[in-house]
């Protein structure tokens, strides 16, 4: 009993040992970073490739993003584009089959006019 009275006396001791040698500088000597510097050397890699693998991926996120804002521009487009075509080749081929008929008409300039019935 003698002996764990006796530990729990040197325990404060210890703490204001190791204060005292933390505000000297004594703790954190070269000696200290001499013996331990595979593993600071280890945390310093360890962050680099964090820090540089979150710079790539937010990068790369942005990039997709701006690819996909594109293609939907380019989609927009082609589907327009596509809709044009169609539309100029039914008139292409009714104009077409009206010259193979012989019925002399001709595509009218003007849209055409909505009749609306029992409406005033």
């Amino acid at each position: 009993m003698a002996q764990s009275s006796s530990n729990k006396r040197q325990t404060p001791e210890k703490s204001k040992t190791m204060l005292k040698s933390t505000v000297r500088g004594l703790m954190f000597s070269m000696e200290f970073f001499a013996k331990n510097w595979k593993i600071f050397l280890g945390v310093i890699l360890i962050s680099l490739l964090h820090i540089t693998n979150r710079y790539l991926c937010v990068t790369r996120m942005e990039k997709i993003i701006k690819c996909e804002a594109e293609a939907k521009s380019i989609n927009t487009r082609a589907l327009a584009a596509k809709g044009e075509y169609l539309s100029s080749t039914r008139e292409k081929n009714i104009k077409h089959l009206m010259d193979s008929v012989g019925l002399n008409l001709s595509p009218s300039e003007k849209p055409n006019k909505k009749l609306h019935y029992g409406e005033k």
